[in-house]
């Protein structure tokens, strides 16, 4: 009796018919995901005010989900989003006026998920549950003052700045939010976010001057570096802008 009870549990929770001669089938689906394509078109217009440029550069490969259904309305499967090269230009200042510029280039990490999803089979919104990883992104901001001398804490240097820092690698809980589309060919289309719910620890910022001869006091480099630190903020979302194609694989009960 237990080992009868047993075996309909484990064919129940895989799908699998314990009657004779019945089917059962399971979808599953593979998408591109097309992030890179999206935010070299449209990264300008999701930038705040104070950024005069946003670019995209050095997208080679696009990321993939690939999934099932465990069941009507539960889906599992594995997102991969590669990094991407941003440079932003905008105005800047170590705390106090924007006396210089920035070219700040940053290699985003790659970020990989396994996820769960409640939603319907072939079209409307899902919400989603994962683990979610994140690969060290690093950044390298080159600052250029507009004048004769740069302002750091309570001091003035005639020097323009390297500034060099990372993220740490992490993982981390996340939720997300979609919407998916299956045509009866089997096309497919998502279009999401995933939101992790801790961010990465940042590393200490280091600066280098341009000019090597001038020596920035201990103080006023402290301040500086409190000063970028002040402006960091990166939360390593997962976008889902993808297309794919679902079929359906037939088991035959003995």
């Amino acid at each position: 009796m237990k080992r009868t009870l047993l075996i309909w549990l484990l064919g129940a929770a895989v799908g699998a018919p314990a009657a004779h001669g019945q089917e059962s089938s399971r979808a599953w689906d593979v998408e591109v995901n097309l992030t890179g394509a999206f935010v070299r078109m449209a990264g300008n217009l999701l930038t705040d005010a104070t950024v005069d440029r946003l670019t995209v550069g050095g997208w080679g490969w696009p990321g993939a989900t690939a999934g099932t259904r465990l069941s009507g309305h539960v889906w599992a499967g594995y997102s991969f989003q590669p990094g991407l090269d941003l440079h932003l230009f905008e105005a800047w200042g170590f705390g106090g006026p924007r006396d210089g510029h920035i070219e700040l280039a940053h290699r985003t990490g790659s970020v990989h998920a396994v996820s769960l999803r409640a939603g319907p089979e072939r079209v409307g919104l899902f919400g989603s549950l994962a683990i979610q990883h994140a690969r060290p992104t690093r950044y390298h901001m080159s600052y250029t003052r507009s004048g004769p001398t740069v302002a750091l804490g309570n001091g003035s240097y005639a020097t323009d700045l390297e500034v060099v820092w990372r993220t740490r690698p992490s993982t981390s809980l996340a939720l997300g939010l979609g919407y998916r589309k299956v045509h009866r060919s089997g096309v497919s289309w998502t279009l999401g976010i995933s939101f992790p719910l801790s961010t990465p620890r940042v590393e200490t910022p280091s600066f280098e001057p341009v000019d090597r001869s001038i020596l920035i006091a201990s103080s006023d480099l402290e301040a500086a570096r409190a000063s970028v630190a002040s402006e960091l903020f990166y939360l390593p979302v997962l976008f889902h802008v993808s297309v794919g194609r679902t079929w359906r694989s037939v088991a035959r009960g003995r």
